[in-house]
């Protein structure tokens, strides 16, 4: 099971309505890497596409 599969089954299991989107924006900017998985990214690159999915969204039940 890859990573995307892996987030729409935790997605689905949580009842989130925006999966769609957070699955787009997660491979929009793991596309800026040019990768398919966050498992190919380095250690120090793998920090930097997380911190960038964390400035770039915020769920309906996130709370800081």
């Amino acid at each position: 099971m890859n990573t995307l599969e892996k987030i729409d089954k935790y997605l689905k299991e949580k009842g989130e309505k925006d999966g769609a989107e957070y699955k787009a924006l997660f491979k929009k900017i793991l596309k800026k890497y040019g990768k398919d998985e966050p498992d190919q990214l380095s250690d120090e690159d793998k920090k930097k596409f997380f911190n960038e999915m964390d400035k770039a969204w915020k769920a309906d039940k996130e709370t800081d």
